[in-house]
């Protein structure tokens, strides 16, 4: 995932990377009988002031930006995969080993690129940790019962992966 691109300006010609950053999540759901699914969501600090409660909920992933030093500068370099990516965090955030599937959407970022995957398989055993409000993380959420505090592109991209299971398998 790696491209380089000779940038030229008036000053000097440099090599740099383009893009190779990227953020890798996944949706994993369970059947919750005749009732729907529920989905696996990591709670996490809040960053900005957008929730009051200190903390939202999101998809299990993260970024890959490993930072070297190449000819005495800094440069952010990505060495994983989208897979390897997502395979690290969700055994990260949740304590999971999965398996990815297909990618369900890609996202072309500013700075990077962002991949959501299905599962193809997951195994193991969950985490616990506390998380303020007396809860845990991770949870599995049903779908007609996600947190208020989930982060919105989260909840849209949850959202569309519903609509498409149930094109792709109607009843």
């Amino acid at each position: 995932m790696k491209l380089t691109v000779i940038v030229s300006t008036p000053f000097r010609r440099r090599r740099c990377c383009l893009k190779i950053n990227h953020w890798s999540g996944g949706i994993a759901l369970r059947r919750l009988g005749s009732d729907g699914f529920a989905v696996l969501l990591v709670c996490e600090p809040s960053e900005t002031d957008e929730h009051k409660e200190g903390y939202h909920w999101s998809l299990p992933g993260g970024k890959c930006c490993d930072r070297s030093i190449k000819e005495g500068k800094i440069v952010d370099c990505c060495s994983e995969t989208p897979e390897q990516t997502l395979v690290r965090e969700f055994k990260e955030e949740t304590g999971y080993d999965v398996v990815p599937g297909a990618v369900f959407e890609k996202q072309d970022k500013i700075n990077h690129l962002k991949f959501f995957f299905r599962m193809r398989s997951i195994s193991g055993q969950i985490l616990q940790k506390s998380i303020p409000g007396g809860k845990t993380s991770p949870q599995w959420f049903p779908i007609n019962k996600l947190p208020r505090n989930l982060f919105i592109s989260h909840r849209q991209m949850i959202g569309k992966y519903i609509l498409a299971l149930m094109v792709m398998s109607p009843r």
